[in-house]
């Protein structure tokens, strides 16, 4: 009987050891509410810069999932941004069929930690110098 005991406690310690050891690991992910609404404003300046040159539908993409594969901080001269990539499910104006699109986003946190904003590079008008620009997402985390 104190053999199994022994056993049983031994059992519990490791699985709260690793329940301890899971809960210590941060998640670099954003709240998928966050992710959705930078694909959305991603989306929407695709398409107006899109617009000049195509007669595209007024009607919305429907934007279903997100999915991220891969999320990590990267330095970019004086910039720490959240490199997030993986695939999101949506349906375009007047199809029925779901579309698996993938992405890559880069994302900022702001100093409070609350807001997040979609980073976008650009190059300069004179091709020499890349600036970035700052879009901020509606949604807290």
């Amino acid at each position: 009987m104190r053999n199994f005991f022994q056993k049983f406690y031994s059992l519990i310690l490791t699985l709260l050891f690793c329940f301890a050891q899971y809960g210590c690991v941060g998640s670099n992910n954003p709240p998928n509410s966050i992710l959705k609404d930078a694909i959305e404003v991603q989306i929407h300046l695709t398409r107006s810069s899109l617009e000049d040159f195509l007669d595209l539908d007024e009607s919305p993409i429907e934007l279903l999932s997100v999915k991220v594969d891969s999320s990590k901080y990267v330095q970019y001269e004086e910039e720490k941004l959240l490199l997030v990539s993986g695939y999101f499910e949506c349906r375009f104006p007047g199809f029925r069929d779901k579309s698996s699109n993938p992405f890559t986003l880069f994302l900022e946190r702001n100093d409070n930690g609350k807001e997040w904003r979609l980073a976008k590079i650009s190059s300069s008008s004179d091709g020499l110098s890349k600036e970035w620009f700052k879009y901020p997402l509606n949604i807290q985390s």
